[in-house]
């Protein structure tokens, strides 16, 4: 045990000597291999409250080039009466007070909706190698509210595939089911956390 934290949510590796936690109300850490924790700057204010917070967050493939990150968390802009899972993208500076800059929204979910579970929004991206190694993988909860998992003009309940920039890439699988589906790259899910 080199640290210890209060509602850790996700972690990621950048390399041998550093980590990134987050923590569900609203706290990224960065840490060395001494356990030596720093909070990040500049994270974008999250709504705290049952299954939601600052979620996932996982580094660019291309992190020592482009000291790009991306992050999930559940925001609001009703003062948190419904709520979404939002991510960006940030660079990360890294220094004796590390900070994040050049932040931009890549992706919500839609709609919003009441309540504080299944949001899901973990992220993955694909395999090296593969043709997918610059594209994003998103899982987006159900909210708990069950039907909207198979509806086409909603993105809850589904995969989300995008790219690197928030882009929909052309071959997703349903490109004639609507604006929103041509994200999508599998539906009927109901909270998929990894």
């Amino acid at each position: 045990v080199i640290a210890t934290f209060d509602k850790p949510w996700a972690l990621s590796l950048i390399d041998n000597d550093a980590v990134l936690i987050t923590t569900k109300d609203g706290t990224l850490w960065l840490i060395d291999n001494s356990g030596f924790k720093k909070p990040v700057g500049n994270v974008p204010k999250v709504f705290f409250g049952g299954q939601g917070g600052l979620g996932d967050v996982i580094i660019h493939p291309k992190f020592r080039e482009n000291h790009l990150i991306y992050i999930s968390y559940v925001s609001s802009e009703n003062l948190g009466l419904t709520k979404f899972a939002k991510i960006i993208r940030a660079k990360l500076h890294i220094s004796e007070s590390p900070t994040l800059s050049d932040i931009i929204e890549i992706w919500r979910q839609t709609p919003a909706t009441t309540g504080n579970g299944h949001f899901s929004h973990k992220m993955v991206f694909g395999p090296a190698g593969s043709n997918y190694e610059r594209d994003i993988f998103i899982t987006s909860g159900d909210r708990q509210k069950m039907n909207p998992a198979q509806n086409w003009d909603t993105n809850l309940g589904k995969i989300i595939r995008i790219t690197e920039d928030g882009e929909v890439p052309k071959d997703n699988p349903f490109m004639n089911k609507g604006l929103l589906a041509k994200s999508f790259w599998t539906l009927g899910h109901r909270n998929a956390l990894g």
